[in-house]
């Protein structure tokens, strides 16, 4: 992951959706190159009109909360 991909298109700010499976910025190639080399499941998707804004995948979800059943 390049300098300019951590600062401008937050790469650091992924999503982690299961052990072994990410999603990622489209345009941050050199980082999902790198993650399914490293034998994670890589998804991505397009994210360009929010990291201007100081966002990224994991600050644009809700945790999910479960009831254990009784």
């Amino acid at each position: 992951m390049s300098l300019h991909d951590a600062v401008n298109l937050l790469a650091g700010n992924s999503l982690v959706l299961a052990p072994g499976e990410v999603l990622v910025d489209e345009r941050l190639t050199g980082l999902a190159e790198t993650l399914t080399a490293h034998d994670v499941t890589v998804h991505t998707l397009p994210y360009d009109a929010v990291t201007p804004f100081a966002g990224g995948f994991r600050c644009s979800h809700h945790p999910l909360v479960r009831e254990l059943p009784s």
